[in-house]
């Protein structure tokens, strides 16, 4: 296990919430976007800003800046320089973002009302997880709580599809080299197969809690979060609830502790690389700086 003594990046109170995603700010250089509850904030690492929404008050309103509500922002994406969509988890829709105003609008789905429905007109279920497809730029994949689906969203035309049926609810998303998808659920991490849409358990057990460092299948984790690819075979996954970091080798058939997180972050959320020795890591009140020489 790595020794690392993490620095604070920012500290920040979500109001019991944690920080679900981070991002580079590409709007404002030198700059980090992320999630704070019920709002959408971005910091140098000193001063933090409210880009649209309330720490403290839930709700749906379109609005400029602090006037809007959201209902729970678990995770966004940057599809421009200028704009943002959002993923606004009660309110079942997809909210955007104009940085250069801080103006809300509905991006897709019908806000406040959920369901499953493609289309132009379509509806989400709780979505909690997107990005931009690294196979079709043109289009987000999202995951989320309702119905056990992947869906796609055309960013231009803003019609809704169904990318694949699954067995289980999934909750973050990130994609390898070759396109292929790889997602958390509870206890466990899973693989989709871009072209076949095959859904493959990678790493845990999807019914039971627990921890160990070990071969793939036979590894524990309590509820992994944000993952992310740090090399080609290498997943670097958020382990919330055991409060560490723990490094999956998909070549070597083995997942190991990279950094333990307790002491400095309870419950860690999201996880965001910064270049080949830093990354970050939120939760509730703190953004911590790492440094790592396997990252």
């Amino acid at each position: 296990m790595e020794r690392a003594t993490p620095t604070v990046y920012t500290s920040i109170s979500c109001n019991g919430r944690h920080v679900y995603h981070m991002e580079f700010d590409k709007y404002r250089p030198g700059f980090m976007i992320f999630t704070c509850n019920c709002a959408l904030m971005t910091s140098n690492g000193t001063t933090s800003y409210i880009i649209a929404g309330s720490v403290t008050e839930k709700g749906y309103k379109e609005g400029v800046g602090t006037s809007a509500r959201f209902e729970n922002i678990y995770e966004f994406t940057q599809i421009s320089k200028k704009n943002v969509v959002v993923v606004d988890y009660h309110n079942h829709c997809l909210r955007l973002i104009d940085r250069s105003s801080n103006s809300t609008t509905v991006f897709a789905g019908q806000c406040t009302y959920g369901g499953h429905k493609d289309g132009r007109q379509g509806q989400f279920e709780r979505p909690e997880a997107l990005l931009v497809d690294k196979r079709n730029e043109s289009q987000l994949i999202i995951a989320g709580y309702g119905y056990k689906t992947l869906r796609t969203l055309d960013i231009q035309t803003r019609v809704m599809g169904t990318f694949t049926k699954m067995s289980y609810s999934m909750n973050h998303l990130t994609q390898d080299w070759k396109g292929d998808l790889y997602t958390t659920n509870r206890y466990a991490v899973f693989k989709i197969t871009y072209d076949t849409k095959i859904l493959t358990l990678i790493s845990g057990s999807p019914d039971t809690r627990g921890y160990n460092d070990a071969s793939l299948l036979d590894s524990m984790f309590g509820y992994p979060r944000e993952l992310l690819f740090i090399g080609r075979d290498t997943l670097l996954v958020v382990d919330g609830d055991n409060s560490q970091l723990r490094l999956i080798d998909l070549k070597e058939d083995r997942v190991t502790t990279l950094i333990s997180t307790s002491g400095h972050l309870q419950s860690p959320d999201s996880l965001l690389i910064a270049n080949a020795r830093e990354f970050y890591v939120g939760a509730a009140y703190n953004i911590l700086k790492f440094e790592c020489k396997y990252c």
